[in-house]
């Protein structure tokens, strides 16, 4: 598994786009070191971030979700590489320092409390029938968060978390669709709309 598929895995799982290239980073296990080796800019703490570790060899991808400033001072607890200043971690896969940044020295930082989700690659999810919109989230630069539903113009909101922007957008597109469909916009008869990550 990639990245990229990891990212639109999780997506998928949420409903939106909540995982970006940009606040996400990943990690097939290490096999010579039965680690997940990651290598983070310190700053990227001080937002929302997702690491996605992959373990192709158990067939199973686990989510982790580390809130802004969770970790205070990750410098600190961290291994800081002298070549490029990013935080090097060693997040262990064995079952006796599970979850452990084996990298950290005496810190032994247990990433266990961040996870959010671990499910086999081979799980498949159902897609409802009918139409489906596509959900797009971001984080602005002043915080907000913004979504949109990118199939219906115009349906864009703003709010203070993702999980507010996505109700928003979501009850903004169906107002929408229901106004559309009362001026015969839309064809009539059974309506299904459902949301998804894009």
């Amino acid at each position: 598994m990639d990245k990229q598929t990891a990212i639109a895995k999780v997506n998928e799982k949420v409903g939106y786009r909540l995982l970006t290239g940009r606040n996400t980073s990943f990690a097939n296990v290490n096999a010579s070191k039965a680690v997940w080796w990651l290598n983070i800019d310190p700053l990227k703490f001080k937002s929302e971030l997702h690491l996605l570790l992959a373990d192709d060899s158990k067939d199973r991808l686990t989510w982790l979700k580390i809130d802004a400033n969770s970790i205070p001072a990750p410098d600190k607890v961290f291994r800081i590489r002298g070549d490029n200043g990013a935080i090097d971690l060693g997040i262990s896969c064995l079952p006796a320092n599970y979850m452990v940044d084996v990298y950290s020295g005496a810190h032994k930082y247990n990433f266990s409390e961040h996870i959010e989700h671990s499910w086999q690659f081979s799980e498949e999810g159902t897609t409802p029938e009918g139409v489906i919109h596509t959900i797009d989230v971001e984080q602005e630069t002043d915080g907000r968060w913004i979504a949109e539903v990118p199939e219906i113009p115009g349906v864009l909101v703003y709010a203070s978390t993702t999980e507010e922007a996505v109700a928003k957008v979501q009850a903004l597109a169906l107002r929408v669709l229901a106004e559309r469909l009362e001026h015969g916009e839309i064809t009539p008869g059974l309506v299904s709309v459902s949301f998804k990550a894009a």
